[in-house]
């Protein structure tokens, strides 16, 4: 888990008495006490005798020229962060951490004009997967959704043996485009004309809630494409429950597929729409904390964070609840998912998750503008037990977007129905499909 903390500077930080120093070693110096003095994953790795033996070869490499530059430090510090054998530890250049920061404020970081969705491959018959679509984006609008297959634009044809290439020529445009897609399954295919103009996104991290094809009305998906974000992802995953309700939905799946985790506040808060109280206790080298939400109500967040915000419409889903996740679920996207788990609200299907599921990483800016992830908070139950690496699903599946291209079928979301609906009515595969627009909220590629 990622937070978007009040970064902390330094000065001259060394690992000893040194006359004079270049800017390469002290940049070094400096990441290595931010390591030595905060870290608190379970790695055995000690920061300073790590850090000691990076400061010999940089030495070495500089050859006492004390104009040895930042840029000479970057790979010390590239072996520092993965030295640690943490994944919630790391190295990030001063362009990459911008862009982070950028991130997790909610903006967008590239404000081009994009129609709000991620290619997949082609299948055996020519047809382009839509892997993922972008909440309120121009195409989520015009009625696309994950896993549609792309037939023509504008009537053309994709090209045999090379239509995603086709397909990404043919888009090139800022005037109106219009998609034949199909879903469903092949021989008895639902289809759909989806029209949409690209145009700039403001938001490109945000939850939204659809009706996949053959799947009955009273199951609706809720998928979470990130955490990444701040003071947006919460609220609308509320919102988006209320509607739910609103609508008389009876199960919501959850897909927390390729989600890398995020800001803890958002994970929090949008758990609590469906468990109540999402609380655990953040431990770092100095202190224990309470982070999460009761509903609504904020309970803390962890020690290095100063957001904090109240969910003011807070909602809570008392249907039936399964979670789809896979091996790159990760995080904040790991914490929903064992939140849900733990509390037995229902059945999580896919694959083991990442592995930095008990830790929570914070950056630290070094004096050249770049920064280190590093991990100093562990997560611990609020029994006092160990949150574990990662979550282990109730029920094995695999995540294979080519198989979903060839055939169709979602095995993963297939299982997950079936575990909230009696199997001779989960799937209806020969009904029309009808994914009409289910949010009025507004934005979250291509």
């Amino acid at each position: 888990m990622k937070t978007l903390a009040a970064l902390i500077f330094a000065s001259s930080l060394t690992l000893g008495s040194v006359a004079a120093a270049s800017p390469a070693s002290d940049l070094l110096n400096q990441g290595v006490q931010f390591m030595a003095s905060n870290y608190h994953g379970y790695s055995a790795v000690q920061p300073l005798e790590l850090g000691a033996r990076l400061q010999a070869d940089l030495e070495t490499v500089c050859a006492g020229n004390l104009n040895c530059s930042y840029e000479m430090a970057t790979p010390f510090l590239q072996r520092l962060a993965s030295g640690m054998n943490d994944g919630h530890t790391y190295y990030l250049s001063p362009s990459n951490y911008q862009r982070t920061l950028q991130e997790f404020s909610g903006v967008a970081s590239n404000m081009n004009p994009s129609y709000g969705f991620q290619v997949g491959d082609s299948n055996s018959r020519n047809e382009v997967l839509i892997e993922d679509v972008i909440a309120d984006g121009p195409a989520f609008r015009g009625g696309l959704r994950p896993f549609d297959r792309v037939v023509s634009v504008g009537g053309q044809p994709l090209t045999p043996q090379n239509a995603v290439t086709s397909f990404r020529a043919l888009i090139q445009t800022d005037a109106p485009v219009k998609l034949a897609v199909v879903r469903g399954d092949p021989r008895t295919p639902a289809r759909a004309t989806v029209t949409m103009q690209r145009r700039r996104l403001e938001k490109t991290n945000l939850p939204f809630l659809y009706r996949p094809a053959g799947v009955a009305a009273s199951t609706l998906v809720m998928r979470f494409p990130t955490f990444v974000g701040s003071n947006d992802i919460a609220p609308r995953a509320h919102a988006l429950v209320a509607q739910a309700q609103r609508m008389g939905a009876k199960n919501i799946v959850i897909d927390l597929r390729g989600n890398g985790g995020g800001e803890e506040t958002e994970c929090y808060g949008a758990s609590s729409a469906f468990v109540g109280r999402a609380v655990n206790v953040n431990e770092t080298v100095s202190q224990q904390v309470l982070v999460g939400f009761d509903g609504g109500r904020f309970i803390g967040n962890d020690p290095q964070d100063p957001v904090r915000y109240e969910i003011t419409r807070p909602a809570l889903w008392q249907g039936g609840v399964a979670v789809l996740m896979d091996q790159s679920t990760a995080s904040c996207g790991e914490l929903m998912a064992y939140i849900i788990q733990l509390s037995g609200r229902g059945q999580i299907i896919g694959s083991q998750t990442y592995g930095v599921l008990d830790t929570a990483t914070e950056f630290w800016k070094l004096q050249n503008g770049s920064a280190l992830a590093i991990t100093y908070v562990r997560t611990i139950n609020e029994d006092g037990t160990r949150v574990p690496e990662s979550v282990t699903p109730d029920i094995a599946a695999s995540f294979d977007p080519r198989a979903i291209a060839e055939t169709g079928r979602d095995a993963m979301l297939e299982a997950a129905i079936q575990t909230l609906m009696p199997a001779k009515v989960a799937l209806m595969p020969r009904l029309p499909a009808l994914l009409e627009p289910l949010v009025g909220f507004d934005e979250r590629g291509l």
